[in-house]
């Protein structure tokens, strides 16, 4: 079966040296904002036409140069840098197990937000129509 997190991990080119960086406050708090830029470029092809690529492509290099633009934190004993470890610790649980019921718990979290990844997208769909 394939492991999307690990692809997810893969495509992002996260390194060591990419997770100590996105281990910053700034780092995660700033990656809110992929999504919502992500769909504004795709809600702009109502106006834009085949032009919002331009604007979907530079949504998408925010969210692969994010992880990359902050120094690594002095200090990682912010929520923000406690959930990265915790991140790195779901991707690592082939190599190095974790209590199934955490296991279980961050699945059901990635099945909620694919499901509103869903409806996003339905959402996003009949714009041309309007």
């Amino acid at each position: 079966m394939i492991d999307i997190f690990k692809v997810s991990e893969k495509l992002m080119g996260m390194d060591d040296a990419a997770w100590k960086r996105h281990a910053n406050p700034w780092s995660v708090y700033t990656r809110f904002t992929c999504l919502p830029f992500i769909v504004l470029a795709l809600w702009s092809r109502v106006w834009l036409g085949w032009w919002c690529l331009m604007p979907l492509a530079i949504a998408l290099l925010w969210t692969w140069l994010n992880p990359r633009l902050f120094k690594p934190p002095r200090y990682t004993d912010s929520w923000a840098s406690k959930g990265t470890f915790g991140e790195r610790i779901f991707l690592n649980r082939k190599q190095i197990p974790i209590p199934q019921h955490h296991e279980r718990m961050a699945l059901l979290l990635a099945g909620g937000s694919a499901l509103g990844m869903a409806i996003l997208s339905y959402g996003l769909r009949p714009l041309h129509n309007i």
